[in-house]
């Protein structure tokens, strides 16, 4: 067992200097009144705005907030596509004609290109005007070769069926061998086609059979968690939506205006009609009936070859065999009296045959490629008028959009008098806030202008009258109650305006909250001033 080592007596602390002592207290009593006076100064500092983390008074929008800016422009915009309709039938000259009003009829668009879409849809309507005529006179072609194949196939059976009476008027011997010979090469012709056609149908690779079920690969219980984890899962998106005014916007507005404003006349909206009036529709479907005729015709001619065909593959394979037999013939010496001979003219008649379907057939060979390659044009064309551009519309669209700019009909509605290009030239809106020494108020400004400029033309393209309108406005709201007050902004030339009302209030207030800041400051310095001299 370990004694623990002694220890000698405690020693007494010397006694502490009665001027430290009272240092100690001295110094105890100033960090009391410092806490005092850092707490006095916290209450104060809680009276004026934006000293403490409370609430600031402050009305603060998002990036993207503020849904009646737009709405105030939109607003704007139509005002101006109501003084825009002023404007157009001002310019627009209502003279008589034999004591009656003449009837314009307006066409409304938001695309200065006008000349060259106008070219577009010419060149489409020509195109297929052009096509339509070609696939016409194919379609004759095709009916004529198909009545020329039939008058060939009729006339070398009436030559075959002529030369099988003159065998058979020749008697028997060679002209029974002939005919046996010629009998049993077509067999062998046919035979011959049906081992072909079976052999092409078994040298055909084989699909692979495919698996139609996938392997199920094996699920982890790690794999099955998560997925179980993201059941519980939410996904927030939140998407801002844009609202845009733009041109197109400005020629609906404009075009609905001057429809309700109870005239005669006939107002049209650029891409917003019916395509079955158009003559470019009617055109299209021409070409697509064409293109239909043709391929019936074309399907028809190939029907009546094919079995001219056929029968041309069958005696090119009896050639190819009476010939082989023939050249076997001529070398063997024992070969029977005159059988060279009745092969001989075997090979000669089937020759004749084959030639004569051949004959035939070319013409319509000819014209069925002439076909297919036509019609492949065509199709690649109206996929082509069909395919929306890089604006998402289709030059058929484009096309039958500008038909009534060239319409010679007599009903007087459907020929366009004038085109009026309408333009949003500029279209705005901004928030205005205001915020003074009290903070910010709930009630909110809205400021919104619109430009748009406007020319009108004739069918002839004469300019008959242009210019520009404009509008501004200006929309006050309340956050909290939601009353609102808008007021049209008029811009008085060489006017000036009074003195902002609230500017001398606000004087007197800025110096009422000096007043207050200078004696806070008053106060710190008397509170510090007694911490620092105590008692």
């Amino acid at each position: 067992m370990t004694t623990p080592p002694a220890t000698g007596p405690e020693t007494p602390s010397p006694p502490k200097d009665p001027a430290v002592e009272e240092l100690e207290k001295q110094t105890a009593r100033v960090k009391a009144r410092q806490d005092l006076v850092e707490a006095k100064l916290g209450a104060v500092g809680s009276l004026a705005t934006g000293v403490t983390d409370g609430p600031t008074n402050t009305v603060t929008f998002g990036a993207k907030a503020g849904s009646l800016a737009p709405w105030l422009a939109q607003s704007v915009l139509a005002e101006v596509a109501g003084g825009l309709t002023k404007a157009v039938w001002t310019a627009i000259d209502d003279r008589a004609v034999d004591g009656q009003p003449v009837r314009r009829v307006v066409l409304v668009t938001d695309d200065p290109a006008l000349l060259a879409t106008d070219l577009v849809s010419r060149q489409v309507q020509a195109s297929m005007q052009g096509r339509t005529t070609e696939l016409g006179a194919l379609a004759g072609d095709l009916t004529r070769a198909l009545v020329g194949l039939r008058q060939a196939v009729g006339r070398y059976k009436d030559e075959e069926a002529e030369r099988a009476r003159q065998a058979q008027a020749g008697g028997p011997g060679n002209r029974d061998l002939l005919a046996s010979v010629l009998d049993r090469a077509e067999g062998v012709a046919a035979a011959a086609a049906d081992v072909a056609e079976a052999q092409a149908a078994t040298a055909a690779p084989e699909a692979d059979e495919e698996e139609t079920g996938s392997e199920t690969s094996g699920t982890s219980p790690l794999a099955a968690a998560v997925d179980l984890v993201r059941l519980l899962a939410i996904d927030y998106t939140v998407t801002a939506a844009d609202v845009g005014v733009d041109s197109a916007l400005l020629a609906r507005l404009t075009s609905g205006r001057m429809a309700s404003a109870g005239r005669d006349d006939v107002v049209l909206l650029d891409g917003f009609a019916p395509a079955d009036n158009s003559t470019t529709f009617a055109a299209y479907a021409s070409l697509i009936a064409a293109l239909n005729e043709v391929a019936s015709a074309a399907r028809t001619l190939r029907s009546a070859k094919a079995p001219v065909d056929s029968e041309a593959g069958e005696y090119r394979l009896a050639l190819a065999e009476v010939r082989k037999e023939w050249e076997k013939t001529l070398a063997d010496d024992e070969a029977p009296d005159g059988a060279a001979e009745a092969l001989e003219e075997a090979v000669e008649e089937l020759s004749r045959r084959l030639q004569a379907r051949v004959a035939a057939a070319a013409p319509a060979e000819d014209m069925i490629a002439a076909c297919t390659t036509l019609t492949q044009v065509v199709r690649t064309e109206l996929t082509a008028l069909t395919s929306a551009d890089g604006q998402g519309i289709a030059p058929l669209q484009r096309a039958c959009s500008r038909d009534r700019l060239h319409d010679r009909t007599d009903d007087a509605t459907r020929v366009v008098t004038h085109v009026l290009l309408v333009q949003a030239t500029h279209t705005g809106a901004d928030i205005v806030t205001r915020r003074s020494v009290l903070g910010a108020s709930g009630r909110v400004g809205y400021l919104g202008g619109a430009n748009a400029a406007w020319v009108l033309i004739d069918v002839n393209g004469n300019v008959v009258g242009g210019g520009a309108v404009d509008s501004a406005s200006h929309l006050t709201h309340d956050i909290a109650t939601g009353e609102s007050r808008r007021s049209l902004i008029q811009a008085r030339v060489n006017a000036w305006t009074t003195k902002d009302p609230l500017e001398k209030n606000e004087r007197w207030l800025r110096a009422g909250v000096l007043l207050v800041a200078l004696a806070l400051v008053v106060f710190s310095l008397a509170a510090t001033w007694a911490v620092v001299v105590p008692d």
